[in-house]
């Protein structure tokens, strides 16, 4: 399985600047730094992480509209020019379209790998069920020395089935 590297300051950086600018602790930004949080806290090893939680959240940041002007939140901070929010903004939402644009790209690598993955597996599965078949069919005709082969075929299918019921765990 592959790692998606994400820098955990830069992230905690834009929540740290979401929450500054949030009019309330029940705004957006408020939510959107929360959401963000989240998403570093959790250990990367952590199987019920996945790609797709922090890339929808990097989205729904993404499309949300802006619920206040440059205008207004530099008013209300006190801000002496929209100019300098504006290129501390611009930043922000680059780096975060970056993460957005890799966490994309990771996931869908990791679908197509899964998908791979479950398809020779479901072939496997198919092909030891009709070899199966064919030596029962075999033994019933001949049954002679048929036994031997019959048991390392269920074993060597036994063996495939324990992989592969290994890997998906």
């Amino acid at each position: 399985m592959s790692k998606v590297l994400v820098d955990p300051a830069a992230l905690e950086e834009a929540a740290t600047w979401l929450e500054v600018h949030s009019s309330s602790s029940g705004s957006a930004e408020a939510f959107a730094a929360e959401a963000l949080r989240e998403a570093i806290a959790q250990p990367a090893e952590a199987e019920e992480v996945s790609n797709a939680r922090l890339m929808n959240t990097l989205a729904e940041l993404a499309r949300r509209a802006p619920l206040r002007t440059l205008h207004t939140i530099c008013e209300t901070q006190h801000q002496l020019s929209t100019v300098k929010l504006e290129r501390y903004l611009e930043t922000i939402g680059d780096t975060l379209a970056g993460y957005a644009f890799t966490l994309r790209i990771d996931f869908n690598k990791l679908s197509a790998a899964l998908s791979a993955v479950t398809a020779e597996r479901d072939r496997l599965r198919d092909a030891a069920g009709k070899a199966i078949a064919w030596l029962d069919a075999e033994q019933n005709g001949s049954g002679v020395g048929i036994n031997r082969r019959i048991k390392l075929c269920r074993d060597a299918e036994n063996s495939l089935r324990a992989a592969m019921a290994a890997k998906e765990a």
